[in-house]
């Protein structure tokens, strides 16, 4: 890695964003349209089961992901603590411009937010 560059981020809009290519950005993508995620939505979106490492990653750059848990069935009967990733709408909104060139740009490098 290059002293020039702090993990795998890149300058979108204002502030810097993880590259639109990576899992990181498909993930901050999906929040910024306003959308929870699960780790089980992380997997089947972008093949990745650490949804969990990709939260504290983007909070640690400054987007305040709120993590929630919540009980659901499970198949067998019983109930499971699911966690829900979301970033507050005000962010989103805050986002403005910029967050909305970001979506298109993961949207553009084929990610599906």
């Amino acid at each position: 890695m290059s002293a020039s560059r702090r993990d795998d981020t890149c300058g979108v809009g204002t502030g810097a964003y993880p590259r639109p290519t990576s899992v990181k950005g498909r993930v901050l993508a999906v929040l910024l349209t306003g959308a929870e995620l699960t780790h089980l939505d992380c997997w089947e979106r972008f093949g990745s089961s650490r949804l969990a490492h990709h939260a504290f990653v983007l909070r640690g750059a400054g987007w305040p992901i709120q993590t929630v848990e919540r009980s659901v069935p499970t198949s067998a009967g019983r109930l499971a603590a699911i966690a829900y990733s979301a970033l507050p709408a005000a962010t989103s909104d805050q986002a403005g411009e910029a967050g909305t060139a970001y979506i298109a740009a993961v949207a553009a490098a084929g990610g599906q937010p």
